[in-house]
């Protein structure tokens, strides 16, 4: 196809983000490179909460070279919003050859994503989802990718909106987590765990501390999740 997954940096903090959620939510199921594919997205049944690590892209008109038919491509067929939510992905096993005998191609687009069975989910947390190929609007693919959560049941969408280092993102997870764990509102603990990047010298710049949006039920996470 015309996306080709090698161009996308390895995210090397991505494996200890993981680490860092599962130290927060014990119970939690870790699925690591080779195991994070498209298929077992697809096979989830209403997950409590979904963080996904990884990239995240908006293809471009290169892909409608190869399939002009895909009704993505036809620009006079769909408004803007449709289109994005045709081409946002979000790149998992397969598209960089590690799914195994999956049949999928690796990139779970918004369509798809809306698609799955996440009603009552309380919260996705799409993380360093870098909309780094294809249109330059990562904000439109972010939105996309919102707008298929809260269709598919999500109760509420994190994500950040425009590039950020692995480790700045990792520290604000870690520190949003934390704060989610002491039992604070989902909003507030973003809002606390971005105070805390600002009030270092390292990552005080907007940024650094700024591009990660939240939006849906901005309350507390049910207990539960943090038990062991």
């Amino acid at each position: 196809g015309a996306f080709r997954a090698e161009r996308l940096e390895r995210l090397e903090d991505a494996e200890l983000e993981a680490r860092d959620v599962k130290k927060w939510i014990p119970r939690a199921q870790l699925l690591n490179e080779g195991e994070a594919t498209e298929q077992r997205i697809k096979q989830l049944h209403h997950p409590a909460l979904l963080h996904i690590v990884g990239h995240g892209i908006v293809r471009g008109i290169e892909d409608c070279k190869l399939d002009p038919s895909s009704p993505a491509c036809q620009l006079g067929s769909m408004d803007p919003a449709a289109r994005v939510m045709s081409l946002s992905a979000i790149v998992l096993e397969e598209a960089y050859g590690r799914g195994g005998a999956s049949s999928q191609d690796g990139l779970l687009t918004a369509l798809e994503l809306q698609s799955l069975d996440l009603q009552g989910t309380q919260m996705l947390v799409l993380s360093q989802c870098r909309m780094a190929d294809g249109m330059p609007s990562s904000g439109e693919g972010v939105f996309g990718m919102r707008r298929a959560a809260a269709i598919a049941g999500v109760r509420t969408f994190v994500a950040p909106l425009w590039k950020i280092a692995d480790a700045t993102e990792q520290a604000l997870m870690d520190g949003f987590y934390k704060e989610l764990s002491a039992g604070k509102g989902r909003a507030e603990a973003l809002r606390a765990a971005q105070l805390g990047l600002l009030n270092n010298p390292r990552t005080a710049s907007f940024l650094q501390w700024a591009p990660v949006i939240l939006s849906g039920d901005p309350g507390p996470l049910p207990r539960a999740l943090f038990a062991k």
